[in-house]
């Protein structure tokens, strides 16, 4: 059997690095990877991580099983650190933002089969794996005019008013990957009006809170969506979905700290998420 698997392609972003790796030019850059940097090219450990580890070293009494949903206290943290004040949220946590991703992707696939997920173009790359390996339908809307250099933002607008009621809108948040190029306040008025209007399902993509201006700005959209989730007329299969990065702000990517965070005003929805998110 093992002779007949195919070779995956090689990782597109990690072959490039490899090559910056065995590049010899001193003046060479590394802009591969959304990652802090320091002036010599690394990516130090923060000090406030250096104390945060000394404390658990000190203070950790067991290395018994966490909760199925992950550490109680660090999913409390999360709606207050992505400036939501009430309690309508929940978070689960992840070992991974592509694993907070793909069981997204596993919960539409299994709830809601024929809806489609709609993906900007261009995304990160691995966007789109993910979703097509849980068999969940993909379209595109475009997001970037490389000649312009900005968001064409009518033919966005128009692009999506082919989306169907119940599909989901997988949105960045903020330092939209890979242009860098996001909405401005009132364009994300108008994205709401239109996912109110269309009766979708957003998802947020926060892979970099706080690297564009800082945590609670950068918050906005979700904060926006969160304020207006009356209008949305959320039910049971119209949920708002989160999946928040912690090891990018952190610079803590080899610790893979993820969660997704979720609106929970269906009480039946709240009570079977994470029971189907853990399968």
């Amino acid at each position: 059997m093992f002779n007949t698997i195919p070779i995956a392609p090689k990782d597109q972003i990690f072959s490039l690095i490899q090559q910056y790796n065995n590049d010899k030019n001193p003046d060479k850059i590394n802009l591969l990877s959304g990652v802090y940097r320091d002036a010599d090219g690394n990516v130090p450990i923060l000090k406030s991580v250096h104390r945060a580890e000394m404390e658990l070293l000190q203070e950790e009494k067991s290395k018994d099983y966490l909760d199925i949903e992950g550490d109680k206290n660090y999913r409390e943290c999360i709606p207050a650190l992505l400036g939501l004040k009430n309690r309508h949220f929940d978070a689960i946590q992840t070992p991974g933002g592509t694993s907070a991703l793909r069981l997204v992707a596993e919960f539409i696939h299994q709830f809601s089969p024929t809806s489609t997920v709609w993906i900007s173009n261009p995304t990160w790359i691995n966007h789109h794996n993910i979703f097509k390996a849980a068999e969940v339908a993909i379209q595109e809307y475009p997001y970037y005019d490389a000649t312009k250099k900005e968001i064409p933002f009518d033919q966005l607008l128009a692009s999506l008013k082919k989306a169907k009621a119940g599909d989901f809108l997988l949105l960045h948040t903020c330092c939209h990957n890979p242009t860098g190029c996001d909405f401005s306040k009132e364009q994300w008025k108008t994205v709401l009006e239109l996912v109110t209007q269309l009766s979708l399902i957003p998802i947020f993509d926060n892979a970099y809170q706080g690297f564009a201006e800082e945590l609670s700005e950068d918050a906005y959209p979700i904060q926006l969506f969160a304020e207006n989730s009356h209008k949305l007329r959320l039910q049971c299969h119209h949920n708002t979905r989160c999946t928040s990065h912690f090891l990018i702000r952190a610079n803590l990517q080899r610790h893979r700290i993820y969660e997704i965070l979720h609106h929970k005003l269906c009480p039946n929805l709240l009570q079977h998420l994470p029971e189907t998110l853990h399968l």
